[in-house]
């Protein structure tokens, strides 16, 4: 459960990047597009970056779960990995 944790904090940060960047280049697209685009954009632009933050932490967290799982079927048949710390 863990790895599913790491992988949910690393969707978060990821997904709070790429709101950003969609977020700076969205509002240099409307500026070529006038008032109502700005419009459009405000509130369309908005809920995408919400969405975007929200789906990449679901995508991150089933990501590690679906990871950590198969890495436990792959460690029991190949043996995992072993290291020798000194």
């Amino acid at each position: 459960m863990s790895a599913a944790k790491v992988g949910a904090i690393l969707g978060l940060i990821y997904g709070i990047v790429t709101a950003i960047i969609m977020l700076a280049a969205g509002s240099f697209a409307t500026a070529s597009l006038g008032a109502m685009g700005t419009l459009l954009f405000a509130g369309f632009g908005a809920i995408g970056a919400v969405m975007m933050i929200v789906a990449c932490l679901i995508g991150g967290f089933i990501g590690g779960a679906i990871g950590a799982f198969l890495y436990n079927i792959v460690a029991k048949l190949v043996g995992g990995v072993q290291l020798d710390l000194k």
